[in-house]
């Protein structure tokens, strides 16, 4: 590596990836007030009510997936999946390897919808 070029700290790394996807959160929170707005007379309650599914929801799923990441994932594997715990938890439940395998496909599915919507 040439002189006084390092590497960026992990840390600085998972912070532009957090920003990143704080950004992309803020322009799924935009559409769902845009469609509830389209649904209801546009009124600072809307947005509100907007504001609190959106954040129920992050705050539920994100602790999910990271308690059953915890909880299904064995410790020896599981440091692979620390960028994907939900494909961690996708593989390792129990069943046959072609089920397990179309419950991955699946949510991979699911979250390319919910990323084409957003």
């Amino acid at each position: 590596m040439a002189e006084g070029h390092e590497v960026p700290a992990f840390t600085a790394i998972a912070l532009v990836i957090g920003f990143g996807h704080s950004f992309l959160a803020m322009s799924g929170y935009e559409s769902l007030a845009q469609v509830y707005r389209e649904i209801e007379s546009p009124k600072a309650l809307n947005l509100r009510r907007a504001a609190l599914v959106v954040f129920v929801y992050s705050v539920v799923f994100t602790g999910s997936v990271s308690f059953l990441g915890a909880a299904l994932i064995p410790d020896e594997v599981r440091p692979r999946f620390y960028d994907n715990l939900i494909s961690g938890i996708a593989m390792h439940l129990a069943g046959p390897v072609g089920a397990r395998m179309a419950f991955q496909a699946f949510v991979v599915l699911v979250g390319f919808l919910i990323l084409a919507s957003a």
